[in-house]
């Protein structure tokens, strides 16, 4: 060393994640010209790094997936606060952070699971110093009876929700798929809460409960490109998502979707749609979407919007269908039971 003064940095981080750092400050002082001195300074002066702990609530349960966090932090030989963050070390999603430079940062959009987050503060000295809190994001509560082979269970709305154990039909989609559990309820999951008929509430990825009359049971199920449809035990078919072709077949197309299922009541004719037993979707020519069904009679029947052909009467063209039309064919005797 010169004559001068200078400064070093110790870094240390432990098994945790945690870091800590402290400043050592060494002067190297010029010669004197006579064989004694004094002085009153000090040779070397070390600051420790701050301290971090949390404060208040450490958990929360869906569909409450927000949280306040109340970081503080200790300083040492007089150092004051220079910079502060909130960051996330891990969890089974990426959280929202929000106001991660102040004292009360908010955490948003959990999922189920536990999380981790690190606040890392500076001194005005240059230390460092953090401290981790563990976050526990409990699943949405349920009631439910443990019997056969399976746990069924049951919730209010359209919250997540536990179904029995034991799924007997699997309906793929595009962005969402729907299934029935051994009690033939109806169920979804999916990335897109506008095409699973929960009334665009819930947390994307979870188990759902589309808003059908509580009371109702299904048969059968279909998912399509934004929606879906279900045909339940009474042979009625219920229809959400995508309506800009008339998907839904309750008589009107619309720009936004159908957040919730509708019941499609009747056909072109104006009959009473019913005793269905098995429908599938359709997208075609990458712009025309609907389903097609068939009742317990054989009959064959589609709504949507259909290409040339796909009404089996000649019609070419995109014609929107917004109810039911029966499209006139022979089929053999037990087509319908064999379809299944």
């Amino acid at each position: 060393m010169v004559a001068g003064t200078y400064y070093f940095k110790e870094t240390v981080t432990d098994s945790y994640g945690n870091v800590g750092s402290a400043t050592v400050s060494i002067t190297c002082r010029a010669a004197t010209s006579t064989t004694s001195s004094t002085t009153s300074s000090t040779d070397a002066i070390s600051t420790q790094a701050p301290t971090v702990t949390f404060s208040g609530p450490v958990s929360t349960q869906l569909p409450t997936n927000t949280i306040t966090l109340y970081p503080s932090a200790t300083f040492y030989s007089g150092a004051t606060l220079k910079s502060r963050t909130l960051s996330q070390v891990s969890g089974p999603s990426t959280a929202t952070l929000t106001n991660v430079t102040g004292t009360t940062p908010y955490v948003g959009n959990m999922v189920a699971g536990t999380y981790s987050f690190r606040e890392t503060v500076t001194d005005s000295y240059g230390n460092t110093g953090s401290g981790t809190v563990s976050i526990t994001c409990r699943p949405a509560s349920t009631t439910g009876s443990t019997g056969g082979t399976g746990s069924t269970g049951t919730t209010s709305g359209t919250g997540t929700v536990t179904p029995s154990m034991v799924k007997t039909f699997v309906a793929p989609g595009e962005y969402q798929v729907f299934f029935l559990d051994q009690n033939k309820k109806l169920y979804s999951i999916g990335t897109n809460l506008y095409t699973q008929g929960v009334n665009g509430a819930g947390v994307p990825g979870t188990t759902l409960k589309p808003a059908v009359p509580s009371t109702l049971t299904f048969n059968y199920a279909a998912a399509g490109l934004h929606g879906g449809a279900a045909v339940d035990n009474n042979g009625n078919v219920w229809a959400w998502g995508d309506n800009d072709q008339g998907q839904c077949g309750n008589g009107v197309t619309s720009t936004s979707q159908q957040l919730t299922p509708v019941q499609v009541t009747t056909d072109v004719t104006g009959a009473t749609f019913t005793n269905v037993k098995f429908l599938t979707a359709f997208y075609s020519g990458n712009v025309s979407s609907g389903w097609y069904a068939i009742k317990n009679d054989g009959t064959l029947w589609v709504w949507g919007q259909t290409l040339g052909g796909m009404q089996g009467d000649g019609t070419t063209g995109n014609t929107a269908l917004t109810r039911p039309k029966q499209i006139s064919a022979w089929w053999p005797e037990g087509f319908a039971d064999r379809c299944g």
